[in-house]
């Protein structure tokens, strides 16, 4: 389940207000990637294909803060399907019992899925409803794009295993997206 948490800058001429809201969502991801390690010592070349699915749900939500100009929009869903074609290059440090595996990597990725969706809302203190293409709003999302990154793995011989990545989307037009993850992984 993911929790989101909202915020709305409304500035008309010298009227200036913030909506917040709050909602819930549920989203399903699926990945696969294939390839194959070629090894020129010390350096692992990985030349690769992927495909992902994700599939998203927002619940509706009605903000506060802004008096009469909150909003009531409805439930939302979207999808992406996403494949990639790349490849990674690793240089594996074995020292005593521990691997250190300093990583970076390039995919050309391409979207699949209709980006168009009608997002529903209203004015949260009048009845009447209004409809629009999030499409015109934020535009058509460019479909061709790259994702790359860097990563490092630290593996101890006992089970231990430490992991830090950063990747970003990048030539999707208007915005940049940027992922930071860490992970432990403790065998037994």
């Amino acid at each position: 389940m993911n929790l989101f948490n909202l915020q709305r800058d409304i500035n008309f001429g010298d009227l200036g207000r913030e909506a917040n809201s709050s909602t819930t969502g549920n989203q399903l991801n699926a990945y696969g990637e294939t390839g194959y390690d070629l090894k020129v010592n010390p350096v692992v070349l990985t030349p690769a294909v992927s495909l992902s699915y994700s599939k998203l749900w927002l619940d509706g939500f009605t903000e506060s803060g802004a008096g009469a100009l909150d909003l009531t929009v409805g439930p939302q869903n979207a999808q992406s399907l996403q494949t990639g074609v790349g490849g990674k290059i690793a240089v594996p440090m074995k020292r005593d019992s521990w691997t250190v595996t300093p990583q970076a990597y390039a995919f050309y990725q391409h979207e699949y899925s209709d980006s168009s969706r009608t997002l529903d809302a209203r004015l949260s203190q009048t009845g009447s409803a209004f409809s629009f293409l999030t499409d015109s709003f934020t535009g058509e999302p460019h479909r061709n794009f790259a994702v790359v990154g860097a990563d490092v793995t630290i593996a101890s011989k006992k089970n231990l295993k430490l992991q830090l990545d950063y990747n970003a989307e990048v030539g999707r037009g208007n915005y940049t997206a940027h992922y930071i993850s860490a992970g432990v992984r403790w065998q037994f």
